[in-house]
């Protein structure tokens, strides 16, 4: 018997391979694209405590967490100090529930299998919760949800450029919207 090839489905196979592997390649490059710009930019930053978690003061960035383990804190130096206490109990929170752990291996994932579009919701959903719960373990220990929520809206108007590159605040508009009804 002479072997059956087929030529289109194999071609068509190996295409659907290489795209596969060109958007998690290009995924995985935007996140060390980033991970360098947020390295150049902490150069920027000046050190407010160095204690763990480290907490920066940085001029156009923040509140956010950045790096895993052990992590650190920005905080940004427009924000007044009671302010600053606030946006510094969020991000330790995040840091104590492993919130940037958790949100890295989330974003691995999607970048791993830049097709499944479930996946891309479940991320997106994923961070949102994240936040949710994140305010809801703030709240139960500085009870005034209205200064909270002002400070909310504050930060979220006060988005810079690097503020997609960090976690706490890297989120659309519309989930600062969400965030406040549940918070209510």
């Amino acid at each position: 018997t002479v072997p059956v090839e087929f030529p289109l489905v194999v071609s068509l196979g190996a295409a659907l391979l290489a795209a596969w592997g060109f958007a998690s390649l290009c995924l995985l490059g935007v996140g060390v694209v980033s991970t360098i710009r947020l390295r150049r930019a902490m150069g920027d930053w000046r050190i407010s405590r160095s204690s763990t978690p480290r907490v920066y003061l940085a001029h156009d960035a923040g509140p956010a967490t950045v790096g895993i383990l052990p992590g650190a804190i920005v905080l940004p130096a427009w924000a007044a100090p009671d302010d600053r206490r606030l946006m510094l109990t969020h991000e330790a929170e995040h840091l104590r529930a492993g919130d940037p752990l958790l949100l890295l291996t989330a974003q691995l994932l999607v970048a791993l299998l830049p097709w499944n579009l479930p996946l891309w919701w479940q991320l997106r959903r994923l961070r949102l919760a994240v936040e949710v719960d994140c305010d809801a373990r703030v709240l139960r220990q500085k009870s005034d949800l209205n200064s909270y929520a002002t400070l909310l809206l504050e930060v979220g108007a006060r988005r810079s450029g690097l503020q997609p590159v960090l976690v706490a605040f890297a989120e659309p508009a519309s989930f600062l919207e969400r965030r406040i009804r549940i918070m209510i």
